[in-house]
């Protein structure tokens, strides 16, 4: 696999990622 795209895809997991935590937090404790 391309490493450059492999790097994307990981990045754009991690983002995800973050994203839908950062979600879950604020339902929490909203």
């Amino acid at each position: 696999m391309n490493t450059d795209l492999r790097n994307a895809l990981l990045a754009t997991a991690f983002a995800l990622g973050t994203i839908v935590l950062l979600a879950v937090v604020a339902i929490q404790y909203a």
